[in-house]
């Protein structure tokens, strides 16, 4: 029997189409054959206008970042930080008021910098908070994504492995926690990236790509993508694929990389 599951790539607008103004960018995705965006921080715009602008286009939701504290001044999310626990239930607040507007049902929220505090406060205070927001999503239908980030991008991150985030899932025990399996991310911090995606395929919640390791189109890496989509069509992956890298040049010129891939 033929597998008929289909790779569906969702394009993240955050990286994608910059050379438009946001809100113009589901335009372009549309016009580029996507059925899906995603985005990181939405929280400079009108939720209202969003919506319009993905019914407009005929576009859906794939995820979106919870405000990951003041971004400009080195805040990488708040999850992890004993200190500001107040400040990071407010962010889930405000990330479950946007989904609410926008039909965004899952939702990535940053662990945090692990620069003042040793390693157990740092572990408990990340149990605790992402306990109580899996609990506050669960009230509003949300899923909560945790992704791993490399040391390389992101120097003292806190959640800088997939097993850690494997273990971190496992201890907080929520149905509605899941993984979001960046395959740049892990190439660079670990490799051996589809026998993780074998083991651990129950764990998780979305997937995104880039190029290894510049972080360009996926046609251009350290890894064959083909193989990659291979194995999940065999897994019967079929949710979203985000594509969050940073174009070569224009995003339009180095989209010619999907059909250097038999999908």
């Amino acid at each position: 029997m033929l597998n008929k599951v289909m790779i569906k790539f969702s394009a993240n607008i955050s990286l994608l189409f910059t050379e438009f103004e946001f809100l113009d960018r589901f335009n372009e995705s549309n016009k580029l054959g996507f059925n899906a965006v995603e985005f990181q921080f939405p929280y400079e715009y009108d939720p209202h206008a969003i919506k319009r602008k993905l019914k407009q286009h005929h576009l859906s939701l794939s995820i979106f970042n919870s405000p990951p504290g003041n971004f400009k001044n080195g805040d990488r999310g708040l999850a992890c930080l004993p200190e500001r626990k107040k400040e990071f239930k407010e962010t889930i607040d405000t990330a479950i008021e946007y989904a609410a507007i926008i039909n965004g049902k899952n939702i990535h929220v940053m662990a945090g910098l692990c620069e003042k505090h040793d390693e157990l406060i740092l572990k408990k205070t990340y149990i605790e908070n992402i306990k109580w927001a899996c609990d506050r999503f669960q009230k509003n239908n949300l899923t909560l994504l945790i992704e791993t980030i490399n040391q390389r991008n992101i120097p003292n991150y806190f959640l800088s492995s997939t097993d850690l985030a494997i273990d971190l899932i496992n201890i907080i025990d929520r149905s509605n926690l899941k993984l979001l399996f960046d395959i740049y991310h892990h190439q660079i911090t670990r490799g051996d990236v589809t026998k993780y995606l074998e083991k651990y395929f129950s764990y998780i919640g979305h997937i995104q790509i880039a190029g290894i390791p510049n972080r360009n189109e996926p046609d251009d890496s350290e890894i064959d993508y083909s193989y990659v989509f291979k194995v999940l069509k065999n897994l019967n992956y079929n949710s979203w694929i985000g594509c969050e890298y940073n174009p070569k040049d224009d995003t339009v010129s180095g989209m010619k990389w999907m059909s250097n891939f038999n999908l």
